[in-house]
């Protein structure tokens, strides 16, 4: 049986800038590792670890599309993150 995945875990994974940058490419279109790579600089492996730390939380998802893996945002999955954030005060 496995664990719910934490909301912190979630918040770490997001905390690094080309992850979040993922997440707003796959907001998107569904992208294969080789389209997400022609938005960064960084190499492939970079960003095969960056894909498997939002896939390890929950956050995306992949399926295998002939030889290439898609990767999608997972349903529901930013909601923990989404509620927190709307009950933070507008203004300071």
């Amino acid at each position: 049986m496995s664990r719910p995945i934490s909301t912190e875990s979630k918040f770490r994974a997001l905390a690094h800038v080309s992850r979040r940058k993922v997440v707003e490419l796959l907001q998107r279109r569904p992208m294969t590792a080789g389209d997400l790579a022609q938005h960064f600089t960084h190499s492939r492996a970079v960003l095969s670890k960056h894909l498997r730390i939002l896939e390890t939380t929950g956050l995306i998802a992949f399926q295998r599309k002939g030889a290439n893996l898609e990767y999608r945002l997972v349903p529901g999955s930013f909601e923990t993150v989404r509620q927190w954030i709307l009950r933070l005060p507008v203004t300071a």
